[in-house]
């Protein structure tokens, strides 16, 4: 049996370069040993941007602090925490910050 177990102080967080001010630490994925599930921890600073993009797979997410607008197919929403939801697959979807304080989230 696999199992992981990470720590706070252990997480890797990763700046996205085509996305200046997304970090993202993922907590369960491929080099945890998971082969169907990846969970990721999202951080979005005051004042940025996520654009439109989509994926060949669905993506949910929970907002944990912070709130954001996110936007999927053609609706909009403004989300803050407790807020869950996800993208289906190959529909467009965008984030965006447009509050004073980041916004994070886990997604998977």
């Amino acid at each position: 049996m696999a199992f992981q177990l990470t720590r706070l102080d252990e997480q890797r967080w990763t700046d996205d370069q085509d996305l200046p001010g997304l970090r993202v630490a993922t907590l369960v994925g491929a080099l945890e040993g998971s082969v169907h599930l990846e969970i990721r921890l999202c951080e979005l600073p005051a004042g940025s941007a996520v654009p439109a993009h989509r994926h060949p797979f669905e993506e949910s997410f929970h907002i944990l602090e912070g709130e954001a607008q996110f936007a999927v197919g053609d609706l909009a929403y403004e989300l803050g925490p407790g807020d869950h939801g996800f993208a289906p697959v190959a529909v467009p979807h965008a984030w965006r910050n447009p509050s004073g304080v980041r916004v994070r989230w886990l997604e998977t």
